[in-house]
């Protein structure tokens, strides 16, 4: 082995040294305590929890593969909002989350939560039309929209899902360019 080798390998393993504690730190810093009976949130009130959960809900309904419910993304959410906002950001997020909710229970005639299932999607369906359609979304559509992509971001990055729904394999192994799409099955995880 000559010198600039050595050097390569040397750099790379102080690397992952270097990077590992971080690492382990962050993804245990990110495993919210979901499953436990006793839950209750932190960040959110319990009224948020729910309205939180039915719109998650409603956008991620449980068919053949888990709900937004079945993997507990209201959970995270709260746990997300507890641990990676500063208090300023929090209040900011948190208004943000008064104002979708407000918009939610006025346009249904009722409060979210207690809307069927059907009037939840269609008010929350001309919601995210306008979103959509708004040259400035107004602040009740960033709101809406910021939630969504939220949500889904904690739908695809649960366990579950990413274990039993979307492919899963820790080391992908090597790159192969050019394969039938019929090969490759479902969408990958990593």
């Amino acid at each position: 082995m000559n010198r600039r080798d050595a050097l390569k390998y040397t750099g790379v393993a102080f690397g992952y040294a270097a990077t590992a504690g971080s690492l382990a730190a962050i993804m245990q810093s990110c495993q919210a305590d979901v499953n436990s009976e006793g839950w209750a949130p932190k960040t959110f009130s319990q009224a948020q929890v729910d309205m939180v959960a039915e719109f998650a809900e409603t956008l991620l309904p449980a068919t053949d593969t888990p709900g937004a419910k079945d993997v507990l993304v209201h959970r995270y959410l709260d746990e997300f909002y507890t641990q990676f906002y500063k208090p300023e950001n929090k209040t900011k997020e948190m208004e943000k989350l008064a104002t979708l909710e407000t918009h939610l229970n006025e346009a249904g005639g009722k409060p979210f939560v207690k809307l069927t299932p059907e009037a939840r999607l269609e008010v929350m369906t001309e919601l995210n039309n306008a979103a959509v359609k708004a040259e400035k979304p107004s602040p009740v559509m960033r709101a809406y929209l910021d939630m969504k992509r939220k949500v889904i971001d904690a739908f695809f990055t649960s366990e579950k899902i990413g274990t039993e729904v979307l492919a899963y394999a820790p080391v992908p192994g090597p790159y192969k360019g050019c394969i039938p799409l019929s090969d490759v099955g479902k969408a990958w995880a990593l």
